[in-house]
């Protein structure tokens, strides 16, 4: 007996065409996901009135910054897009995880008040170099899979 699934009857053709995910598109994913989720969070959470210190509130664990929340949902919403296909989430990957680092990095160099931009808050410096760097890691595993062919490229 066979399965109806294996000779394409029964499945949409939208699953038909889709490639299968990758360690990228998977990635992407999730950060996506918690990027977007938190940036929603922050932005409800601080208002939206005068752009200056005042309107950062505590979102969880770390002091959040609107212009932060707007950051992170953006850079969620692209991650969204990205991540129905391996080569566009391993760029997504790449250039988050870049802006991502770099946003730690400020944020520990830079001389900021809690409730700043770029905060100092070990909680956001984390989240954020924590999604970069696996970002990155999941790039690179990605693209070198993709090179010996063990998955497909989509």
């Amino acid at each position: 007996m066979t399965s109806h699934a294996t000779h394409g009857e029964g499945v949409s053709a939208r699953e038909a065409a889709a490639p299968p995910r990758g360690v990228a598109g998977r990635w992407a994913t999730l950060t996506a996901g918690v990027l977007l989720m938190v940036g929603i969070m922050t932005m409800l959470r601080s208002g939206h009135g005068e752009w200056d210190v005042q309107h950062a509130r505590t979102v969880f664990f770390w002091p959040g910054h609107f212009l932060t929340g707007v950051a992170e949902t953006a850079i969620g919403l692209v991650g969204i897009a990205c991540a129905t296909r391996e080569h566009a989430a391993r760029a997504f990957l790449t250039v988050s995880g870049l802006f991502l680092i770099a946003w730690a990095a400020a944020g520990l160099v830079l001389d900021a008040d809690p409730n700043d931009v770029f905060t100092r808050s070990g909680w956001l410096v984390g989240l954020h170099l924590t999604a970069g760097v696996v970002g990155l890691v999941a790039a690179g595993v990605s693209a070198s899979r993709a090179s010996r062919g063990d998955q497909v490229d989509g």
